[in-house]
């Protein structure tokens, strides 16, 4: 109980941001993104993140205000804060190539990166070799547990009106550097279709789809990712002796982007990024992503899905344990009759 009301606490932030407006905040001014980052090491570290177009530190429980003071030149500039003397009331950053890379209060406090720089591919450092354990995969024996039958009844989920594929898996564009699906698809349980079919339709008023980065995920692939992740990143993936949600074809991990361009939508981390940006409670980044994040949240979860703290883009259809654990491979899917179109 303590740690859902935690948990609560957490999220009220991303509650309130979607509560107050159905307009998304516009994205910060260079200024402002110039600043936003970590700093200083991770058990005393600032946030500098945006609010309402500007810019705020958390050093500590509460946000406070970063306020322009004196005059900036081109690679420094000054803020006074207020009743924050522990970091010091004025916090000066050094600016090179148009972003901060230190802050100077009471002490030095420098840039930390966080995850990948935009557009780079968050990777885990695999424990053994990829290929290896992709070889052993196929050739370990599920537990009793794993469903052998066919009758899967998983329906392609690229076939919903507002939703696209960006399934990484089935390239080496993922956290483990190597393509672990022969081809690009998405299936899962039809209940599971339908509350994402819902899901879009409600989005499409923003002019919002879905990317599915993935759903149904043989019972191979969350063995292969076990063996392969260290000890410190197993939060984000499953434990194959239980099973994942993946493995019923009841869960799916998703992404936004905009019907009228195509476009994908910023969201505080990229998909599959094992950091704290990736978490629902993430005090950093812009008003736009987390409200984003917040529309994303309460629309999955007003459709029938649930979601993971350590995870925005992943959701659960609420009864995903009424379905068996299932390693049947997408070859078998892309030839079986039991695959089929959502009606």
């Amino acid at each position: 109980m303590v740690k859902l009301l935690a948990l609560l606490a957490l999220l009220l932030p991303v509650a309130t941001i979607a509560q107050t407006t159905n307009t998304p905040p516009n994205a910060p001014s260079s200024d402002v993104a110039a600043l936003m980052g970590h700093y200083g090491p991770p058990e005393r570290e600032a946030i500098v993140f945006e609010r309402n177009g500007r810019a705020y530190v958390r050093f500590g429980p509460s946000p406070r205000r970063l306020e322009p003071v004196g005059a900036d030149s081109n690679d420094t500039r000054t803020f006074y804060v207020r009743d924050l003397r522990s970091l010091g009331d004025t916090l000066t950053f050094t600016i090179a190539s148009g972003r901060a890379m230190a802050l100077y209060g009471r002490e030095r406090m420098g840039r930390r990166p966080i995850g990948p720089a935009d557009g780079d591919v968050f990777r885990i450092d695999p424990v053994r070799p990829v290929a290896q354990i992709l070889r052993e995969a196929a050739t370990v024996a599920p537990p009793g547990f794993v469903s052998r039958s066919t009758d899967h009844q998983l329906v392609d989920l690229s076939t919903i009106p507002g939703v696209k594929l960006d399934v990484r898996y089935a390239t080496d564009d993922n956290f483990m550097g190597a393509a672990l699906y022969p081809f690009e698809g998405a299936y899962a349980r039809k209940p599971a279709a339908d509350a994402l079919a819902a899901a879009a339709r409600a989005l499409a008023a923003y002019d919002i789809g879905l990317i599915v980065h993935d759903a149904y995920r043989p019972w191979s692939i969350t063995w292969a990712f076990w063996q392969a992740t260290p000890n410190s990143q197993k939060l984000y993936v499953a434990n194959p002796a239980d099973g994942s949600r993946h493995n019923r074809g009841a869960a799916v991990d998703v992404g936004l982007y905009r019907l009228s361009t195509g476009q994908p939508v910023a969201l505080p981390s990229d998909y599959d990024e094992f950091t704290p940006r990736a978490h629902l409670d993430y005090a950093g980044g812009t008003s736009e992503q987390r409200w984003y994040m917040a529309l994303i949240q309460r629309v999955m979860r007003a459709k029938g899905f649930s979601s993971l703290s350590a995870e925005w883009w992943h959701f659960d259809l609420r009864n995903w344990r009424d379905f068996p654990v299932l390693n049947v491979q997408f070859e078998e899917l892309r030839a079986s009759a039991n695959t089929s179109r959502r009606d």
